[in-house]
């Protein structure tokens, strides 16, 4: 018990502190952040993901600890005693979980944002603007697209190991623009079970817990090198998923590298002219004119793939699941905060 309210006392106070801006700030840039990218190199020194292995590992650990608790609860005579201990057991493991999250994902969803650290603010602007950033990244993505490597088809070909590898310095231009991004590069690992993120509708995740950058890598490769600047983002202590997107797309324009540029200009692209559509469909088709073959070749099989997964239960259940997490962090557009990348694309490129 004793254990229990300590912990739940903790929480308590994490939670009441999030509106403290400055210190939520100093706990994320002097604790929280370090000791997740500490942990990152830590994990750097295996192949494959040790945050998706401990979600495994606690997922079944989870199911064979109701199977037992069942089990014994049948099994003894005094039940109410054996279901009570059990259910304290459990509320303990909650309650750890939950402080360890509070500490490594609000500390960095309460501190100060990538706009107010940049000074780089999103706003609204007439449909003409986002037409004209709209056609400017198309231009620059047939550009791009001409540079990477195709199949007989003609859709991104590039290796996915080389991708991979090719990940490591691709933060050196932005952070020379925002060094508050600086950090020791760690390679993204491999999700094995990166189908069934597709089947939730999810390209990758951040899991704080280990500071990995985790990859779906079942999905387009055209996209995955802007999928893995995203998550590095999360990893410098981005938090918002809208700023991740905006600093995964500046980092990968300013990089070295054929893939990540084409897939930064291409993921900004696919943003800018989602958007525009929704205002004006006579403009985003004049602005899809600016496209190369190569790169609608990238988004027919990109759209072909997703087409696969809509609508299934998974993918609304995991919708409205991250939706509802989204907006517990202090992210009130939930979902939608995705679009507002559109305005950080314009207040910078336009």
């Amino acid at each position: 018990h004793t254990y229990i309210l300590i912990s739940a006392a903790l929480l308590a106070a994490l939670i009441a502190v999030r509106p403290l801006t400055d210190l939520v700030e100093a706990f994320n840039t002097y604790a929280a952040l370090p000791v997740k990218q500490a942990l990152a190199r830590i994990c750097d020194v295996v192949p494959y993901s040790v945050g998706e292995i401990s979600v495994i590992l606690m997922i079944a650990g989870s199911i064979v600890y109701i199977i037992a608790a069942i089990r014994d609860v049948i099994r003894a005579k005094n039940k109410k005693t054996v279901l009570y201990r059990r259910f304290m057991i459990a509320v303990c493991a909650v309650l750890t979980l939950a402080v360890l999250l509070e500490l490594s994902l609000s500390a960095g969803n309460f501190a100060r944002s990538f706009q107010y650290k940049s000074g780089i603010t999103g706003q609204k602007s007439h449909v003409i603007t986002l037409y004209e950033v709209t056609v400017d990244f198309a231009r620059a993505a047939s550009r791009a697209g001409a540079l990477v490597k195709r199949d007989a088809d003609g859709v991104f070909d590039e290796d996915l190991d080389d991708i991979i590898s090719g990940s490591k310095g691709i933060y050196d231009g932005i952070e020379t623009l925002f060094p508050f991004l600086n950090m020791h590069d760690v390679r993204p690992k491999k999700v094995i079970f990166s189908k069934l993120m597709s089947r939730a509708g999810y390209t990758g995740f951040y899991f704080p817990l280990t500071g990995e950058a985790n990859i779906n890598i079942d999905c387009p490769r055209c996209l995955i090198p802007s999928t893995i600047a995203h998550e590095f983002a999360h990893q410098r202590g981005v938090a918002y998923e809208n700023e991740a997107n905006f600093v995964a797309i500046l980092a990968c324009t300013l990089s070295d590298s054929e893939p990540y540029i084409y897939s930064g200009w291409l993921l900004g692209y696919i943003y800018l002219s989602n958007a525009l559509y929704k205002q004006d469909t006579e403009l985003w088709a004049k602005a899809s004119e600016a496209l190369s073959e190569e790169v609608l070749a990238d988004l027919a099989a990109n759209r072909a793939y997703w087409a696969k997964f809509e609508d299934t239960t998974i993918s609304k259940v995991s919708d409205a699941v991250y939706e509802s997490y989204l907006k517990s962090k202090g992210q009130e557009l939930g979902l939608q905060s995705y679009g507002a990348v559109v305005d950080l694309l314009i207040a910078y490129y336009s």
